[in-house]
């Protein structure tokens, strides 16, 4: 399992971008990470970030 695999499969166990930065892996890569599943997220409950209400 890759550094990717890992923080993603972190964040489905709800651990926060601070908690998995401070188990040792990089703070871009995480906060990349967290930025797109965050988005993906929105987008299966049908949202738009970009949208206002």
């Amino acid at each position: 399992m890759n550094d990717i695999d890992e923080i993603k499969m972190l964040l489905y166990m709800d651990k926060t971008p601070h908690e998995i930065i401070t188990l040792g892996y990089p703070k871009d890569l995480v906060l990349e990470i967290f930025k797109r599943e965050f988005e993906s997220r929105l987008e299966e409950a049908g949202l738009d970030i970009w949208e206002p209400n």
